[in-house]
């Protein structure tokens, strides 16, 4: 079967190659963790937590777990917090499960963090950055501080950002990241953290942590993304998610 029509370009033209979540694949080194090594320590945290039991019980986890690990890359390990948020890994493992189903994807998921408290002398606000220039640094260190949405602690004399992570999966594509950027921003979420990955099967697993809701509830807050992804001004990522959701492998 001929592969499908290649959609209208909008704005610039896209580029042709691999997906931009990860770095190119660099040889092994030393310093790189052993991947049966880092599963036994996860699932000995796993037990630890005492609400994973029936997940490990299961006789086939293992051998489903280690081919997980195996389609990510050693990057995604040397993040992995195994002592503080193990757990994040079964989340991560059910998002790109259910990112394979083609009805399903891109697949959005977010959670409340924190708060955090920013003394007053420190206003909290950062210029607000063009977008293309935000999107070239996040490319670049994968790491931003950007203008920052605040609420006043009176009481205290401080600010109180609010903070959020937002979880995506899709098929990984050139330039997604970027519109990803530029959905997060059009929302009025600024990114403070992200860490982007590629999987060996052509998925992508990216993690922002970004503050600008102003509250912990979080159906409003996808429900919002879902919708900007219909607004006009998004027109082009509307376009490009879609064109790749209905793409084969």
């Amino acid at each position: 079967m001929a592969p499908p029509a290649r959609p209208p370009r909008v704005g610039e033209d896209w580029e042709e190659g691999t997906g931009e979540s990860s770095p190119p694949p660099r040889s092994p080194r030393a310093s790189d963790p052993d991947r049966h090594e880092v599963q036994r320590k996860i699932c000995g945290r796993l037990r630890q937590t005492g609400r994973n039991d029936r997940t490990l019980a299961d006789p086939t986890f293992n051998a489903r777990f280690a081919r997980h690990l195996e389609r990510l890359p050693r990057r995604y390990l040397l993040d992995l917090d195994i002592d503080g948020k193990v757990e994040d890994v079964l989340l991560h493992w059910r998002i790109l499960d259910e990112c394979a189903d083609p009805n399903k994807r891109p697949v959005f998921r977010a959670r409340f963090l924190k708060y955090k408290t920013v003394p007053t002398e420190d206003d909290g606000i950062g210029h607000n950055q063009d977008h293309e220039e935000l999107c070239r640094k996040l490319l670049e260190d994968l790491s931003l501080e950007r203008r920052k949405t605040v609420d006043r602690n009176d009481s205290m004399g401080d600010l109180k950002i609010v903070l959020h992570e937002i979880i995506f999966s899709s098929i990984d594509k050139p330039k997604l990241l970027s519109r990803l950027t530029a959905l997060l921003s059009e929302v009025g979420l600024n990114i403070q953290e992200a860490h982007v990955y590629s999987t060996k099967d052509g998925f992508c697993l990216d993690v922002f942590a970004v503050d600008g809701w102003k509250t912990e509830e979080t159906d409003e807050l996808i429900a919002a993304i879902k919708e900007t992804l219909t607004h006009k001004k998004m027109y082009d990522t509307l376009l490009f998610l879609t064109y790749f959701t209905n793409s084969s492998l």
